[in-house]
């Protein structure tokens, strides 16, 4: 015996729908509607739930239509390769996560449009964060500005993806923030003990900070530390006296 199965296709217009509108299907079902009205062409619908915010982002595939593919070559994977625009496709997700997609009708790597008998495997490569190296700790003096020059250093900072980075210092002083970019930048600290953090970003993400400290010693100390270094010598007396002699006079001054 022969079965007959009826197919009922419910068609909606959305075209001139107000939000939370309600439609009968027969009275076998009711579909509600409800939306937030966006200005665009027909058929754009900006929310499925009224009041609620719609982010859009673009975030791959060009942005013309009827785009040829790039193929690249084939079995090996590169950022540039792109399928071209079709439609009919047949496409599938596998068990790592990876979408691909076979045929369909469309637009070839020159540009030639037909059916097509190309499998794409598209991969989701996720981002790792950078890592950031603020460096060893340092201790300098200062000149006889009252300033020690510092050259900080980042360059053992790295990404494992290969990423260009980019450097971001900051540090305080009086409980003022100052900042300097790049790798390896020379600045200029007064007397004390200062943490300087470096962040440093690969163009998606920020690395977690790290910290360098760096002492800046007054000329004093230095002197105390030459007349120590002078004893510890071991010199003839006479000699001795006169070197601790002249340390005293620079205390002096």
């Amino acid at each position: 015996m022969k079965r007959s199965i009826l197919v009922v296709v419910v068609i909606l217009s959305v075209a001139n729908i107000a939000s939370a509108d309600t439609f009968d299907a027969g009275g076998a079902n009711e579909f509600t509607i409800d939306f937030v009205n966006i200005s665009g062409d027909s058929g754009d619908l900006g929310s499925l739930a009224a009041g609620v915010e719609v982010l859009s982002t673009w975030m791959d595939g060009s942005d013309t239509i009827n785009s040829s593919g790039v193929y690249g070559i084939c079995g090996t994977a590169d950022a540039a390769n792109i399928p071209g625009s079709r439609f009919g496709s047949i496409s599938w997700t596998d068990s790592a996560g990876d979408l691909w997609l076979f045929g369909g009708n469309g637009y070839d790597g020159a540009g030639g449009l037909g059916l097509l008998n190309d499998l794409w495997k598209i991969e989701v490569v996720p981002n790792h964060p950078p890592v950031a190296d603020a460096g060893d700790d340092q201790a300098v003096y200062v000149c006889i500005d009252r300033l020690a020059e510092v050259k900080l250093n980042g360059s053992d900072s790295n990404d494992i993806d290969g990423d260009e980075l980019s450097y971001y210092w900051s540090w305080m002083i009086d409980g003022e923030i100052y900042d300097a970019t790049g790798v390896a930048p020379t600045i200029e600290l007064p007397v004390g003990e200062y943490i300087i953090e470096l962040v440093v970003n690969d163009g998606i993400e920020d690395s977690e900070p790290n910290e360098v400290v760096v002492t800046v010693i007054d000329s004093i100390g230095l002197l105390d530390i030459l007349a120590d270094y002078i004893i510890g010598l071991d010199l003839h007396p006479g000699i001795e006296n006169r070197l601790l002699a002249k340390i005293d006079t620079a205390f002096a001054k």
